[in-house]
C-alpha cells in the first residue's frame, strides 16, 4: 500500500517481526502474508501466522464437513438462540407494528453469486431511499458503506448494532448454505464492481464473523479488509475458525455491557 513512513518505530509481536508506529508500506521484514497491511493491524495478526498456509486444500470437500459442522453448532445452540430471536423479533414489532420485522438485502456469496442475506431490521423502514441523504457522512472506502451516528437506525436499533444481535437471522443463511459461521463478510456491491484481484475473496462462502471483525472492527478501507480475508481464507482450518468464533463471543459481550462498566477503573 502506498504511502510515506512517518516516525518509524521498531516492534515485536509474538511470533511476528512487525514494525509498528508508522504508517504507510508494510516493511519488508514483514512476512510476506503480511504484505499492504497496515502495521497497526498487522502486529495483531502473529497468531494467524502460526497456521499452514491451506493451498493445498480440497475446499470444495472442507466446505462441506465445514458446513456440517456449522449445522451442529446451530442446532446444538437453538436453545440459547431462538427464544432470544423471538424476544428480539417481538420488540422490534413493538416498536413499529406497521413495518417488517426482518430486513432482507442481496449481498454477494461465493465465486460472486447473489443471494439473499437476512437480519433484523435496526433502521426506519424507508431507510433505502433516504440513503443519499446521509451518504456524504460515509466512512468507509467503496463498494462499503459505514455511517456513524446514522440518523435513520432507530431506538432498538442502536443496541442491536452495537451488541450484533440484528445478525441472528444469518444463521438462517447458514442452515440454507448461504453463508458459514466464520469467512468473508458479504457486500451488498455485486462483484462487477470488485477490482480483479479483491475476488479472491470470493472463493469461500461468506461468514457471520471473520478476521477483520476481531482484529479490527473499525477498517474503513476495503481494500485492508479484502487482504485480512485473504489471510484467513489462505489458512482456514476448524482451530482458526473456532478461534475466531470465540473471540467474537467474547467482543459480543463485552459490547453489551453498560458503557460504564467497560470503563477502566
Amino acid at each position: 500500500m502506498p504511502g510515506a513512513e512517518v516516525g518509524r518505530v521498531e516492534a515485536k509481536t509474538a511470533g511476528a517481526g512487525i514494525p509498528i508506529g508508522w504508517d504507510g508500506a508494510v516493511d519488508a521484514v514483514l512476512p510476506d502474508a503480511l504484505k499492504d497491511i497496515p502495521p497497526a493491524v498487522a502486529s495483531q495478526l502473529g497468531w494467524v501466522l502460526g497456521f499452514a498456509d491451506g493451498h493445498h486444500l480440497n475446499r470444495r470437500a472442507y466446505e462441506r464437513v465445514h458446513h456440517l459442522l456449522d449445522l451442529a453448532l446451530i442446532g446444538l445452540t437453538l436453545p440459547g438462540w431462538l427464544p432470544l430471536l423471538g424476544i428480539l423479533c417481538l420488540l422490534v414489532k413493538v416498536e413499529s407494528p406497521a413495518d417488517p420485522i426482518i430486513y432482507r438485502s442481496w449481498r454477494t456469496g461465493r465465486d460472486g453469486r447473489r443471494f439473499e442475506m437476512y437480519k433484523i431490521r435496526t433502521m426506519v423502514c424507508d431507510a433505502d431511499e433516504l440513503l443519499p441523504t446521509v451518504i456524504h457522512l460515509n466512512q468507509r472506502s467503496w463498494p462499503e458503506i459505514k455511517i456513524p451516528n446514522d440518523p435513520r437506525v432507530t431506538k432498538l436499533g442502536h443496541f442491536l448494532r452495537r451488541t450484533h444481535l440484528d445478525e441472528l437471522p444469518q444463521l438462517f443463511n447458514v442452515i440454507r448454505g448461504d453463508m458459514s459461521l466464520v469467512g468473508p463478510r458479504p457486500t451488498a456491491a455485486s462483484v462487477e464492481c470488485y477490482e480483479p484481484w479483491h475476488r479472491s475473496r470470493l472463493r469461500m462462502k461468506p461468514g457471520i464473523t471473520g478476521l477483520w471483525q476481531i482484529v479490527q472492527r473499525d477498517v474503513n478501507h476495503f481494500d485492508i479488509r479484502v487482504r485480512l480475508d485473504i489471510l484467513y481464507i489462505d489458512r482456514c482450518c476448524w482451530l482458526l475458525d473456532l478461534l475466531i468464533l470465540l473471540r467474537t463471543i467474547g467482543l459480543v459481550l463485552a459490547a453489551s455491557r453498560p458503557i460504564e462498566a467497560r470503563r477502566p477503573s
